[in-house]
């Protein structure tokens, strides 16, 4: 009677940016639509979280994170100018390379870096203290007297893309995402499916011992 069974589970594939389609994501906000990348990302002592990169129908799009199952949608461009110290010429080339000929997407990219600008945000250092000062409240792990800027850090860090390491490695895939976004919403790549063996993992067994085996009391 003391046996246990423990079977394996089917879950979405880590750390891969999968292109989705679902009418719930229109209920989100003013704007949203049904398509949007969403990414599973898994450190290696398997802490996971989720990040989606929603497509808006005004041209622009807003990035997904959670914080103690509350979610949050910010500018992709506020968070790719809190990543880097680049210039928005600097940001542009990176989000253009490869698709300067596509009118649609170059002039989204320009309304979403001038929409930073428009929220008084000139600087990388703006944007980092203006985020840090809008989330503190919801991140009460985070000493108080850790500035408005290490907030920004620990939203970096602990909740986007943490299977990445480096600020800079966040920041390409957090273009990549983009492109494949846009691209998906103007119909020119294909709209992936999740349920796809390609787009899913299998968690077995093990993995379970070794969560469990790094609990508090737990040896």
């Amino acid at each position: 009677g003391n046996e246990r069974i423990i079977r394996m589970l089917l879950m979405s594939r880590r750390n891969y940016p999968i292109a989705v389609k679902r009418s719930s994501w229109k209920d989100r906000g003013a704007n949203f639509s049904e398509i949007g990348i969403m990414v599973r990302t898994v450190r290696e002592d398997e802490t996971s979280y989720n990040n989606v990169l929603h497509f808006l129908n005004n041209g622009t799009a807003k990035l997904m994170f959670s914080q103690m199952k509350m979610m949050s949608y910010i500018p992709i461009c506020l968070i790719l100018r809190c990543l880097m110290d680049f210039t928005d010429e600097q940001i542009y080339c990176h989000l253009v390379r490869g698709y300067e000929k596509d009118q649609y997407y170059v002039s989204c990219v320009q309304t979403m870096l001038r929409d930073v600008h428009g929220e008084g945000l000139h600087t990388h250092k703006d944007c980092k203290s203006y985020l840090g000062k809008i989330f503190r409240s919801k991140f009460p792990e985070v000493p108080e007297w850790k500035t408005d800027a290490n907030i920004t850090d620990f939203i970096l860090n602990e909740r986007i893309l943490i299977h990445l390491k480096t600020h800079r490695e966040k920041f390409d895939m957090l273009v990549f995402m983009v492109q494949k976004l846009f691209q998906c919403a103007q119909g020119n790549y294909k709209i992936e499916n999740v349920d796809s063996v390609m787009m899913q993992e299998v968690l077995l067994s093990g993995k379970y011992f070794v969560f469990f085996s790094k609990l508090p009391g737990n040896i």
